[in-house]
């Protein structure tokens, strides 16, 4: 079970380690009866998502996608600004990294299926994602009628 509660906290990077699990746990104890948290074995502490985290969780994800779509001959790439929006509206303080993966449905997934769907065989071998004020576009000049 994971949970962010204790994360508000604001705990200085120079407190130890017990010091922070415990305050961690006097903020469980302000959420859960004492006979549910007496049933869990043990609390570890997650230190906050970096940009370079965030970074790395979106290559990965990318990379899944690929492979995903790799079978149907199809190659897909970003712009360094697509991939910066990717990162930044794919990051909540709040959630982390959770709003990512609705991100690249929406943003991906959605877009790429239709271009399967709609183009069947005639699929290009490569799709290039960019980026403009409205969010991802897909810049192939020849899929220009899915952008509108």
């Amino acid at each position: 079970m994971t949970s962010n509660i204790g994360s508000q906290i604001p705990i200085d990077d120079n407190f130890d380690y017990a010091t922070k699990k415990n305050l961690a746990l006097e903020e469980l104890k302000n959420h859960f009866r004492l006979e549910f948290l007496n049933r869990i074995d043990d609390i570890i502490l997650f230190n906050k998502l970096t940009k370079e985290n965030i970074n790395h969780i979106l290559k990965n994800q990318i990379d899944i996608i690929q492979d995903r779509i790799s079978s149907k001959g199809i190659q897909i790439s970003f712009s360094d600004e697509a991939l910066e929006f990717l990162s930044e509206k794919g990051f909540d303080p709040i959630f982390g990294a959770r709003p990512l993966k609705r991100l690249l449905q929406d943003e991906i997934l959605n877009p790429l299926s239709e271009i399967i769907l709609d183009m069947g065989e005639n699929i290009p071998e490569k799709i290039i994602f960019s980026k403009d004020k409205y969010g991802l576009k897909i810049a192939n000049k020849n899929l220009k009628i899915l952008n509108s």
